[in-house]
């Protein structure tokens, strides 16, 4: 137990969304953006519209996890409602993917929850945000094809005035925390950008500690069918939303929040364990207090909610994605 306790307080977690773990000041490994420009750690090069990717780090490559197929997804044992808007999620302007200001600092847990309020707006039910706030941070797709639904996407982003955008708000409501440690802090921002509205008090806020661990971030899922957020450590640090959970194969269908991504799969045993130093957050909204859904969604020039559209026998075929290949 010394020895292990010893080896955890030399860790230093930094940049979520940059994905690098620091252990006694030496960098030993690195998940960068696959869709990103390389650049080594005491490069001058400009860094504007750049990830800060470090290529000498980056040996690993690519994501924890793989990219999920049609079948594989379909042989889940457990999916959340509308689960198909995540798989729809695959540019950064779709998933509002934002860094922080200073040195491109990892914001993934506030892309994460960007995503889980967004979802629970459109699908479960309104005041998550209010008309002005929808107004200010996102839009349609005005370009979308006759009988095409246009979802809401991210007005700011990365790459359009990060900024004004509903990631840097929360993490500034937040009081700027980063490379977040435990639920709880988390939780807070949940609460922040929640305070003020009727719907804040009718939420129930459940997360885990860090450190050591007796429950499961699917166990909420699976209690409640909805998505959890999960942050976890190895093999990189970074926050994903799990929206899947397969009892068979023990893996998480998760939304990873950079964009070029589609659903990935995470075996669960990759990224938690007892010791894994992770935590989890899952916001649950009782059905009976569930508030009538506004018209966010865009279809031959007129707004409907989702279950307007589902009322005309409309479905997620009718969404078109930057790579739609799951039918659904």
């Amino acid at each position: 137990m010394k020895q292990i306790l010893q080896i955890l307080s030399s860790l230093i977690i930094i940049g979520s969304s940059s994905n690098v773990l620091v252990a006694n000041s030496q960098i030993i490994k690195s998940t960068p953006k696959s869709n990103a420009n390389l650049i080594s750690i005491n490069s001058q090069e400009n860094l504007e519209d750049q990830d800060l990717i470090l290529s000498n780090l980056s040996k690993d490559g690519g994501i924890v996890g793989y990219e999920a197929s049609q079948v594989e997804i379909d042989k889940f044992s457990n999916l959340v409602p509308y689960y198909q808007f995540f798989t729809k999620l695959w540019g950064d302007k779709s998933i509002g993917y934002t860094t922080g200001p200073k040195n491109h600092q990892g914001l993934c847990e506030y892309v994460s929850l960007s995503t889980l309020l967004l979802y629970n707006e459109l699908f479960i039910s309104s005041g998550f945000f209010t008309d002005e706030e929808f107004a200010t941070y996102f839009e349609n797709n005005q370009q979308v094809s006759n009988n095409q639904i246009a979802m809401p996407e991210h007005k700011y982003y990365q790459y359009n005035q990060p900024e004004n955008s509903l990631v840097r708000k929360l993490w500034k409501k937040n009081k700027s925390a980063k490379d977040i440690k435990t639920g709880k802090t988390l939780a807070r921002a949940y609460k922040n950008w929640l305070s003020n509205k009727s719907i804040s008090s009718k939420i129930k806020y459940h997360y885990s500690s860090s450190f050591m661990h007796s429950s499961s971030p699917e166990d909420l899922l699976l209690k409640y069918n909805m998505p959890v957020l999960v942050s976890f450590v190895k093999p990189a640090p970074h926050n994903v939303l799990i929206y899947g959970y397969d009892t068979t194969t023990k893996s998480y269908l998760v939304n990873y929040g950079w964009g070029g991504y589609s659903p990935i799969i995470i075996k669960k045993s990759i990224i938690w364990s007892y010791w894994s130093m992770g935590f989890w957050n899952a916001f649950y909204l009782d059905p009976a207090n569930a508030q009538p859904l506004k018209r966010h969604f865009l279809y031959n020039n007129q707004f409907y909610s989702w279950k307007e559209l589902e009322q005309k026998s409309l479905s997620f075929k009718n969404v078109p994605g930057l790579y739609d290949k799951y039918t659904f």
